[in-house]
Formats: structure tokens, sequence, C-alpha cells
């Protein structure tokens, strides 16, 4: 899909299609995960102190 020389919304339907259900669900996931873990750290720290 890098080649095609201009862009519209059929093309990015069939580049979605392509790349499946996995990464819209996985993002949020891993989003939330990252966050977690974020929050985590910083209240270690904190309890550090």
């Amino acid at each position: 899909m890098s080649g095609a020389s201009s862009w519209n919304a059929e093309l990015f339907r069939a580049g979605l299609n392509y790349v499946g259900s996995f990464l819209p669900i996985m993002a949020p996931l891993l989003l939330c995960t990252g966050a977690a873990m974020i929050v985590s750290a910083f209240l270690e720290d904190w309890k550090k102190k």
C-alpha cells in the first residue's frame, strides 16, 4: 500500500480490513497496561519517600 500514488477512503478501508481486528483490540489493552505500569512505578517511588 505504500506504493499507492494517492490515498482515499476506499484504499484506507482496504488496508484496515487487511490488518484485521487484532490491532484495534490490542491497542487499548496495551495502552491500559502501560498506564497501569506507570501508575504502579509512581506509587512505588512515592512509598519510598
